[in-house]
């Protein structure tokens, strides 16, 4: 049977065009009524159609052209104060400034206002000064040479002597209570020292020292007993007698000996160096027979005195003495002290017949100042000690010397000293008789 075709089939071409119209027609529908709600209608003020940058509510900083001046200090707010009444009962402790009328630099200094306690006190180096020269360091020796050299009328005598003692006790008695201290005194091929080690610079030990060097070439009692010199120290002390030699100054001598006898400042030096002492002061009148013999002389002395110029020599040596006790007995009865001649009886030969034959001399090796040097870091080392003084290196010490010379003398300073206390961080002076000596202590 055939089967009957359906409307849509039989009119396909027909119902196309009529769906295409359909679908235009709703989209134009559509589209005129997007434009009407986006024009007639009003939107809703609630919503907004964009997104707000927080900036843009900002407002803008007004800008201000740049200026030289400083911008000023921000104040401090006003904060109103309370005041709360304490009442605390405090002991102060009574204590005492030490005196540094001899010391400068930047020993101490305080803050505050009159009528106020002590606020701070901030203790640096001690600023030591002797005869115009400096030294810094809380660890202080002092040397001082009262052989025959220094008392001989050239020099100023006995009395300049005791002027010369009478400032290293001033210097004593005004060491800082922070310091610590020790003496020594050579001489006559001797050499002593108060304390065995360093000591605390008080009041007790101060007052040990000046009693120890009160007697020592006075004035007085070498007028009425003719004695001087190191034996006419007051109560007390230490002989030193320690071997004290090292490096060149040990070697040995020509015949296997040590040919060194620590010759007059050498003992006390090494002995500042081995107490580990930072500030040194050597108070002489020259640098002496720092040598050792290099070669024997070509005739034993022995045999030079049998001949007849040795037999004249002899001789002659007590003339000398008998002149030098005549002159001092004069002088004792003008009330003057007595007449000192050093070397001995070199000494007297040079003073009362200089041209007459010497006996003759061996060779010298004279120790320079960069051995002297080398063994002031070599005693050091031996004290066990690495440091000397708070926060200071090794080593870290300065030798100085103060020299009394003759008056009117024509040799000046003396280049060996000169050199081994550059070396040492130290100072140098010399000072040339009794109203040098003066002048000098006038000025400080």
């Amino acid at each position: 049977m055939k089967q009957k075709k359906r409307f849509f089939t039989k009119h396909s071409k027909s119902s196309a065009v009529v769906v295409t119209l359909a679908l235009h027609g709703i989209f134009i529908v559509a589209g005129l009524s997007m434009v009407v709600m986006s024009t007639i209608i009003d939107r809703d003020p609630g919503f907004v159609d964009r997104v707000v940058n927080i900036r843009d509510r900002m407002p803008r900083p007004r800008l201000v052209p740049p200026s030289n001046t400083r911008n000023p200090k921000p104040t401090r707010p006003d904060i109103a104060r309370i005041p709360v009444d304490v009442k605390m009962e405090r002991s102060t402790p009574d204590f005492k400034l030490p005196n540094m009328k001899g010391l400068t630099g930047e020993f101490g200094s305080v803050a505050g206002t009159a009528g106020n306690t002590l606020s701070t006190i901030a203790f640096a180096m001690p600023e030591l000064k002797i005869f115009n020269v400096k030294g810094r360091g809380e660890k202080i020796f002092l040397i001082l040479d009262a052989g025959e050299h220094m008392l001989v009328d050239e020099m100023g005598g006995i009395p300049a002597f005791t002027i010369i003692k009478q400032e290293m006790v001033r210097i004593i008695n005004e060491l800082p209570s922070t310091a610590v201290f020790n003496v020594c005194v050579f001489g006559s091929g001797k050499t002593k020292i108060l304390f065995p080690q360093l000591v605390a610079a008080n009041s007790s030990n101060a007052r040990k020292a000046e009693a120890w060097l009160a007697p020592l070439n006075g004035t007085a009692e070498s007028v009425q007993t003719g004695r001087y010199g190191i034996q006419t120290l007051g109560h007390g002390g230490i002989d030193q007698k320690n071997d004290m030699r090292v490096g060149r100054f040990a070697e040995s001598g020509i015949d296997g000996e040590r040919g060194y006898r620590q010759e007059r400042w050498f003992a006390a030096a090494m002995t500042a160096m081995q107490q580990q002492a930072d500030t040194v002061f050597l108070l002489t009148n020259t640098w002496g027979h720092q040598r050792r013999i290099s070669e024997k002389r070509s005739r034993s002395q022995k045999e030079w005195l049998a001949t007849s110029a040795g037999k004249r020599w002899l001789e002659h040596i007590e003339k000398a003495r008998e002149k030098l006790a005549e002159e001092n007995a004069h002088r004792k009865k003008a009330g003057q002290p007595p007449k000192v001649i050093s070397h001995g009886r070199w000494g007297l030969m040079a003073t009362y017949y200089p041209d007459i034959q010497r006996p003759p001399s061996p060779d010298f090796y004279n120790f320079t100042p960069r051995e002297f040097q080398e063994a002031f870091e070599l005693n050091r080392g031996a004290g066990g000690q690495t440091q000397s003084g708070l926060g200071r290196k090794r080593n870290d010490f300065s030798f100085n010397v103060v020299q009394f010379v003759p008056v009117n003398s024509d040799g000046g300073p003396d280049s060996r000293f000169k050199k081994l206390t550059r070396l040492s961080r130290g100072g140098y002076q010399t000072i040339a008789g009794l109203e040098a000596i003066r002048s000098y202590l006038e000025s400080e």
